[in-house]
């Protein structure tokens, strides 16, 4: 007869940079969702077009809850840069991510000549 190890025997596994990822990325999309809750409380209009809905898009992203959503993630990777629990290499990633974003139509006119 075989026995069976108990769940409360079993050591919980340590964390691993996989983990430490997924966590951070639905931390991401929670900020993000929150982030577009203003957008929900608009009236339903219909008839818009595609180009207004991009155009508000960029707005949320460029606008002032860009700004503050690219305040927090920056303090996020200060707070992990100081416990040690992230690499340069992530803290470098999530600033050229932030100078992305908010100089990405300054990018498109000069590639467009706008």
């Amino acid at each position: 007869m075989v026995k069976s190890r108990s769940l409360a025997a079993v050591p919980p596994a340590p964390a691993n940079a996989r983990t430490k990822r997924a966590t951070l990325a639905v931390l991401t999309a929670l900020a993000v969702g929150l982030a577009a809750a203003p957008a929900f409380a608009q009236a339903a209009g219909g008839g818009g077009d595609l180009t207004t809905f991009l155009q508000n898009v960029v707005n949320i992203l460029t606008g002032t809850a860009g700004r503050l959503i690219a305040v927090i993630a920056i303090c996020i990777v200060g707070i992990g840069a100081l416990m040690g629990a992230l690499s340069m290499r992530t803290a470098g990633g999530v600033l050229f991510g932030v100078m992305l974003i908010f100089s990405s139509a300054w990018i498109v006119n000069q590639i467009v000549g706008a």
